[in-house]
């Protein structure tokens, strides 16, 4: 499994260490897996801290924008109860890096297809980037918030 940062590199999405690969199941009619639900896990969350507001709004990276470079970016952990999931296909998150080097407005733009099915996979992924630090992407010297597009490959 890969993670590509567009123009940053890559990151790697990490098992638990005692957890086995998961085994490769083989296709049958008329099965119905249900999805794991994590809203519980999201209702129990406190709400963040607000952050202060932006001097300008974000930018795409283009030829005069310095990228931001990553600082810390922890590997996101498969949750236990997707260990069996057999992953297709690409995931796609879009976020704001901001000026101070946080991460924010982290949202799923395309999850990849699981057998069986886990929630707990998209939730996880999100909020492991969204604690991704980066030295702020500047124009001219100055900091600014770009927008950042993580790719993860199975």
């Amino acid at each position: 499994m890969t993670v590509l940062v567009h123009g940053l590199g890559t990151v790697a999405c990490s098992r638990p260490t005692n957890a086995p690969a998961p085994p490769r199941p083989s296709p049958t009619r008329n099965s119905s897996p249900t999805a794991v639900s994590d809203t519980a896990a999201l209702a129990a969350r406190k709400s963040p801290t607000p952050r202060p507001a932006r001097k300008t709004p974000p930018i795409r990276l283009t030829g005069n924008v310095v990228a931001p470079v990553p600082i810390d970016q922890p590997n996101p952990l498969i949750p236990e109860e997707c260990l069996k999931s057999i992953f297709q296909g690409p995931f796609i998150i879009e976020a704001v890096v901001e000026e101070d080097g946080s991460v924010s407005e982290v949202k799923a733009v395309r999850t990849p297809q699981l057998n069986p099915p886990c929630a707990a996979w998209v939730s996880t992924c999100l909020a492991t980037i969204a604690k991704w630090r980066y030295k702020p992407a500047t124009v001219d010297g100055r900091p600014v918030a770009v927008y950042l597009t993580v790719t993860v490959r199975f």
